[in-house]
């Protein structure tokens, strides 16, 4: 971060997003936290609305100088810093909102139409903090900015009532015609027949928006309250279901192999014999990266790997590899502040102190799908290049031209990108999620 107070303010927000009740044994234990219930939610929800403010004044800080700079033209490199910055402050904030619906990605995902970001300061910002200030004034109610989140595209502000079971995505309006329209679309078709007549086009186009603002909110309130309804994303019916299996996450193997750089330069960990992790204090470029796992996966008797990537998609180096890191610009992956890894690794996660790389083998996760009942194909380079066309929000995973097709049975289901991310940036066991991918296309489970 662009200072050394803010660096010791992260570590910080690391703890209170991790323990925000602090160590009042009150909350030592889930049976104490039940017995003094609303003195813990009033506790927590302090600490993330402490948080929240102070991200949301960092941020307009930041988006100041951005604009500043930007105007003067100043040095890339302080602007990327910047930037960087912003996206951390964002993912801080997506955390907060994953805990609000207590973790539960199916919900969270459908929260994002993967709109751009533009700056707060253009956002109506006095009318939205206040209105903040005004909904946070309840103990028991925790609000936060959508626009200051990554992945939040719905309504201006989200906001729960943990007493009360109360969700709700909020529509702050600000103008003339804004505060003429909200009474008049509850109102009959007179009045809103007066409504257009006096403000025109400008009326009209306002009321569409706004009507969609309202269609989707709905939708996502009847998921979250129902568990089914129309995903606002793809207009599909979905019906969430409870998976048989568990998640279950590699983060002490993780955390554990970070320990062990105390008496090493590298530690690398095979995670189900798929996933492979390099973790390092090293700078690599990408090319020495690729000669460094494939030396590893050669020396870990996994040359089939190696072969069948190489004739599968000519790919003599391993490919493609991700790092920790590129999970802060990841819309639907889980914010690594809510992993089970230590503070003070995830500070230096993000402070690139500490480098964390992934290697995915689908030749080996292919044979976790069939030990699980399926089968694990791949497309035609044709059919791969049509999906390409659509857009991102839409496509399948796709890889060197061609898309990995789950096979349960008759059916065939392409994979996406997202169930990829479970495994990369959120910390599931590979193993873990194929028997999910299975149960869910089997009808028992729920495709997250």
């Amino acid at each position: 971060m662009h200072n050394n107070n803010q660096n010791f303010q992260l570590i910080d927000i690391i703890k209170k997003l991790r323990k925000p009740a602090g160590d009042d044994p009150k909350f030592s234990n889930p049976q104490s936290i039940l017995e003094n219930y609303n003195s813990f939610i009033k506790s927590v929800h302090n600490s993330y609305k402490e948080i929240h403010f102070l991200i949301l004044m960092q941020m307009i800080e930041i988006e100041k100088k951005l604009k500043e700079f930007k105007r003067v033209k100043s040095n890339k490199h302080i602007v990327q810093l910047l930037k960087f910055n912003m996206a951390i402050y964002r993912r801080i904030n997506d955390s907060i909102a994953w805990l609000m619906l207590s973790k539960q990605r199916h919900i969270l995902k459908r929260l994002c139409f993967y709109r751009n970001r533009g700056f707060l300061i253009d956002q109506n910002p006095d009318s939205i903090l206040e209105t903040l200030a005004e909904l946070n004034s309840d103990p028991f109610s925790l609000a936060i900015w959508t626009d200051a989140t990554t992945f939040i595209d719905v309504g201006d502000i989200f906001m729960v009532n943990k007493l009360k079971g109360d969700v709700r995505f909020i529509e702050v309006k600000e103008g003339k015609v804004n505060e003429a329209m909200i009474p008049y679309t509850e109102k009959c078709d007179r009045a809103l027949y007066l409504f257009l007549q006096k403000y025109g086009e400008k009326g009209k186009q306002q009321l569409i928006r706004y009507a969609k603002q309202m269609k989707k909110d709905t939708q996502v309130i009847d998921i979250i309250k129902k568990e089914e309804g129309i995903d606002p994303l793809t207009g599909l019916d979905i019906k969430v279901s409870e998976s048989i299996t568990k998640d279950e996450y590699y983060d002490q193997t993780l955390n554990n192999g970070i320990d062990r750089l105390e008496k090493r330069d590298e530690s690398i960990l095979s995670i189900d014999n798929c996933l492979w992790i390099l973790i390092t204090k090293k700078l690599y470029s990408l090319c020495e990266l690729q000669k460094r796992i494939k030396g590893i996966l050669e020396n870990g008797s996994h040359k089939e790997s190696l072969i069948w990537q190489n004739k599968m998609f000519n790919f003599e180096l391993p490919y493609p590899l991700f790092s920790l890191q590129e999970g802060l610009n990841n819309k639907i992956s889980m914010p690594i502040f809510l992993r089970d890894i230590k503070d003070e690794y995830i500070e230096e996660i993000i402070n690139g102190k500490l480098k964390i790389f992934l290697f995915f083998d689908w030749y080996n996760f292919g044979k976790i799908i069939e030990s699980c009942g399926g089968k694990l194909i791949w497309s035609s380079i044709k059919l791969g290049r049509r999906e390409k066309t659509k857009k991102k929000e839409y496509r399948s995973f796709i890889l060197s031209d061609q898309i990995p097709i789950l096979k349960v049975g008759k059916n065939e289901i392409y994979l996406s990108g997202s169930h990829l991310i479970k495994m990369i940036f959120d910390g599931i066991r590979p193993r873990v999620a194929a028997a999910q991918l299975i149960e869910a296309y089997r009808g028992i489970g729920n495709i997250v």
